[in-house]
């Protein structure tokens, strides 16, 4: 009588090659996730370097920051600035927004503040319309050079973009703030100091 050798995988060996899935599943659910945390990083950087261009631009055309943001009292309408306004979000609960201004004044197109990456460890931040926020710093000297502070969301910043962070408002501001609300409670982990000399 012939014996058969079992060909059925036992238990043990079924637990084992479970395992190693499962291992497999985790290590690329935490490489994707990483990644995903990079690339929306990357996007609201990429957008900041674009406003501040955008700022600069307004500013060398109509040599003055463009207004718009917190305290604005007025819509936009037809106009190609706002009325009154500074800092605060770029786009999102004023008024009227400075991405308003830019947007009137063909620096930006619509909508573009509120395409970029939300950040989730901040809960009211569920739109892009908060990854990014704007703050006048000075306007001196003859001519005159105007600073503002471009600053943006980030979920996992790198020790060089927050030594990058506190070079670009020591740049705007003249020191680091020691308490600062848009990087201590809205989540802006980096930025660009836009500096403008107009005529």
């Amino acid at each position: 009588m012939k014996k058969y050798a079992s060909r059925a995988f036992t238990l043990v060996e079924l637990s084992a090659v479970i395992a190693v899935i499962s291992i497999l599943v985790l290590i690329t659910a935490t490489i994707y996730r990483s990644v995903q945390v990079q690339a929306r990083d990357s996007k609201n950087a990429d957008a900041a370097d674009k406003f501040a261009d955008a700022i600069k631009l307004f500013t060398i055309k109509y040599e003055h920051f463009p207004k718009g943001g917190s305290a604005s009292t007025t819509a936009i309408g037809a106009a190609t600035e706002c009325a009154d306004g500074a800092d605060g979000w770029a786009a999102t609960g004023y008024v009227c927004d400075i991405e308003d201004s830019l947007v009137a004044s063909g620096y930006l197109p619509s909508g573009f503040v509120a395409s970029q990456s939300p950040n989730p460890l901040y809960p009211a931040n569920k739109t892009g319309s908060q990854s990014l926020m704007v703050y006048a710093a000075t306007t001196t000297g003859t001519p005159p050079v105007t600073k503002a502070m471009v600053m943006y969301s980030m979920e996992s910043p790198s020790s060089n973009d927050s030594d990058n962070f506190n070079n670009e408002l020591t740049k705007c501001y003249g020191s680091v703030p020691g308490s600062y609300s848009p990087r201590d409670t809205f989540g802006m982990k980096n930025g660009i100091c836009v500096v403008v000399q107009t005529l």
